[in-house]
This record gives C-alpha cells, sequence and structure tokens, in this order.
C-alpha cells in the first residue's frame, strides 16, 4: 500500500519526492509504520519508556494528531492516507 509521507524530520536514505509522490509500506497501522521507519531509515522516532512517539514528535494521520485519534497508534492505515511527522514546539517559562 502507499501512503503520503510529509515530514520535516531528517530521515536519511529517503528521497522527499518519493515520499510525497508515495511511499510503499508494509504497515498495517500507525505504531507499525512507526516501527517499519525506524528499521528502515534508522531514525528514532518512538519514546522506549512509554511506547509512544517521543514527546518532541507531533504524528499526524490526515491532518488529525495521533492521540486525537480513537485508536491511537493502533488506527488503521489506508492507501493514500497522509502521514506527518513534525518537530513539535516546546516553551518554557
Amino acid at each position: 500500500m502507499k501512503i503520503i509521507l510529509r515530514t520535516s524530520l531528517p530521515i536519511v536514505g529517503a528521497s522527499i519526492t518519493d515520499m510525497q509522490k508515495g511511499l510503499e509500506i508494509q504497515s498495517t497501522n500507525l505504531r507499525d509504520l512507526l516501527d517499519e521507519l525506524c528499521s528502515k531509515y534508522q531514525v528514532n522516532l518512538v519514546d522506549p519508556a512509554t511506547g509512544d512517539v517521543h514527546e518532541d514528535i507531533v504524528l499526524l494521520l490526515n491532518g488529525v494528531r495521533h492521540a486525537a485519534l480513537p485508536e491511537g497508534l493502533e488506527t488503521t492505515l489506508k492507501g493514500g492516507d497522509e502521514v506527518g511527522l513534525v518537530y513539535g514546539l516546546a516553551a518554557g517559562g
């Protein structure tokens, strides 16, 4: 299945053009996609202590944050889905 991956993260070995045309994946849900990206591109997206996306990364599925999805990381992916991975902004006080 192909998805569109939009990211501002430095993913070595992944062509931005190819990701925007469609990235061929084997994953069936967001959690599997994170594992696939981590394995294929040697990126660290998951916090091993929580099993969730690192707190400084925002994961979007079709414009919706993964935490707002009813099934979270277990949300099923469909061909043509748009997945976003960007750094979140944090403010200190």
